[in-house]
């Protein structure tokens, strides 16, 4: 879950296969919009950028970066068959992402998604 600084949305992911991650309006509880995540898997972590325009997911096997501003899915990366995603984190000028997996491989990405050349292992 994610509630934006400003206490009016609320952000939720498929917990239970529904497919969907879903914005509330945090102070009456109404839906105000629901992306289709495309994949029947639980979301377990989300991360919001510090300007609420990209909010980053990720299932076990799909990272995602959403545009809230056009409500699109601007990049899914698939993971590889021998490892899943494990956690993510964004840096606080909301430039950087950092991607762990399963196999225990930090991986530094741009938010436009090129890669930033450094991995780190465990």
């Amino acid at each position: 879950y994610i509630i934006y600084a400003d206490m009016k949305f609320l952000i939720t992911g498929s917990m239970h296969y529904d497919e969907t991650i879903t914005i509330w309006n945090f102070q009456t509880g109404e839906q105000v919009y629901a992306f289709e995540n495309g994949e029947s898997a639980q979301v377990h972590n989300m991360a919001l950028t510090f300007d609420n325009w990209f909010l980053i997911t990720h299932s076990n096997r799909h990272f995602k970066i959403w545009n809230l501003k056009t409500k699109t899915l601007e990049f899914d990366l698939q993971s590889q068959a021998t490892n899943s995603f494990e956690a993510i984190a964004i840096s606080p000028n909301s430039q950087y992402i950092v991607i762990s997996t399963t196999d225990e491989k930090l991986t530094l990405w741009k938010l436009d998604m090129t890669p930033y050349s450094v991995s780190y292992t465990h």
